[in-house]
């Protein structure tokens, strides 16, 4: 297996709320991460690193990892938490997924090359964050406005007409074949900030780029090996650089190779 993760900056902010982390572990397990802070809860962008760093290296939906988060920074404001968790782990070949908040899980299949995608959102701008879990007013709050989240399901490079739409809490810690998701050899979480890109029409107007095209374009990896998300980053930012695309919000994306039979 090969791990690997990038983030970086939006147009629109001062400070990356972003984080990820991907590494294979010494066990042979490899795990990918990534955290959006949100912006208008303070310190953000160091909440997301703690996110993170709690998760790496253990179980999707661990309570060991909210424990961690909540009591490592007592100083912070515990605001400074609210942020999503996107987190992959593999370990004896299954893949478990666990989604805290908004974001975008995508994976290729085996067998076919096809790419797809389950973008994850709440109605309404109001999304959950494991933070809640540990403040009861504002999880009651929470509770009251919000509708749920929507789990919307694409294929990617076609219009973004999803395949499917679950209304329904997300699953925490849970295999990709509970998701009917198998035989995949490379798999991905990504935050919001890929929804973000614009582009200028021929009458100078502005135009969202669909997440659909954005997440196939990323998904072109030449090489596997090394920092192969960041190379990919890279190069699908220059490339969209060049066409006039714009990102406001800022972008993480860690990932997970599944296979080794090829660079």
């Amino acid at each position: 297996m090969h791990a690997d993760s990038a983030y970086v900056i939006g147009a629109g902010h001062e400070v990356c709320q972003d984080y990820a982390r991907a590494a294979g572990t010494h066990n042979g397990e490899a795990y990918a991460v990534v955290s959006d802070g949100c912006s208008s809860s303070p310190d953000t962008d160091i909440g997301a690193r703690i996110w993170v760093l709690a998760a790496c290296g253990r179980q999707p939906g661990s309570p060991e990892i909210h424990e961690v988060a909540v009591h490592g920074v007592p100083r912070l404001d515990p605001r400074a938490l609210d942020a999503t968790l996107l987190h992959l782990h593999v370990a004896r070949g299954v893949v478990y997924c666990a989604l805290a908040g908004d974001g975008v899980f995508a994976w290729r299949e085996r067998r076919t090359g096809r790419v797809a995608f389950s973008h994850v959102r709440y109605p309404g701008n109001l999304p959950w964050y494991w933070n809640y879990e540990s403040d009861p007013g504002r999880r009651a709050v929470f509770d009251q406005q919000s509708t749920g989240a929507e789990i919307l399901t694409y294929a990617a490079g076609l219009p973004d007409e999803p395949r499917s739409v679950l209304q329904a809490p997300l699953p925490t810690g849970m295999a990709l074949a509970e998701l009917d998701i198998v035989d995949v050899d490379l798999v991905a979480v990504m935050s919001d900030g890929f929804m973000s890109f614009t582009g200028r029409t021929l009458d100078g107007g502005v135009q969202e780029i669909p997440l659909s095209v954005v997440v196939d374009e990323l998904f072109q990896f030449k090489f596997y090996k090394g920092l192969f998300v960041k190379r990919r980053l890279r190069a699908f930012l220059k490339k969209v650089k060049a066409a006039g695309w714009i990102h406001d919000d800022d972008l993480g994306i860690a990932a997970i190779y599944l296979r080794d039979d090829r660079a």
